[in-house]
């Protein structure tokens, strides 16, 4: 008969870490859209209204990874979930440079050509179905969501020089 060892429980000292260096970025990204941008009125929400969101739900989010196993927020049995290993580190690694490119194509290739291929690459590493179905469904996201902020909505779009 073999005896199984207790595994030992993963730290939550990176989550702690990450919700200490996230709440001073939070507030000052909060304190900056305060000083440079307009709030508005209720009927017209200003452009500092969302970062502001941003600001303070990132702040919450942050004081609660901080302060959650200090206030004694475990319950019996509950174990912080493990970060993710090497395989999944670099994924998601990929899809953080993936939106930061993303982010940066939106002017040069325009948004139905930059949401086409960022969705494509997005469902490349998150799921494992087929080239040619992550495609299509890449297509029709990307045609959607044209459709509803271009024609529904009357939003524009960087065009790109593409276009």
């Amino acid at each position: 008969m073999t005896t199984v060892e207790p595994r030992e429980a993963p730290s939550n000292l990176p989550g702690r870490l990450l919700g200490a260096a996230g709440l001073p970025l939070f507030l000052a990204y909060g304190f900056m859209a305060t000083q440079t941008l307009s709030f508005g009125s209720l009927n017209q929400p200003g452009s500092a209204v969302m970062p502001m969101l941003v600001a303070v739900f990132g702040s919450i989010g942050s004081l609660g990874m901080v302060v959650a196993r200090f206030a004694g927020a475990t319950i019996e049995g509950d174990q912080p979930e493990p970060w993710p290993q090497r395989a999944d580190a670099v994924r998601l690694l990929l899809v953080i440079l993936g939106t930061a490119l993303y982010v940066v194509a939106l002017n040069f290739l325009g948004f139905f050509v930059s949401t086409l291929l960022f969705g494509f690459f997005l469902l490349r590493q998150l799921n494992d179905k087929g080239a040619i179905r992550n495609a299509l469904t890449a297509l029709a996201y990307a045609a959607l969501s044209h459709v509803l902020f271009v024609v529904v909505l009357g939003v524009p779009l960087p065009r790109g020089f593409l276009v």
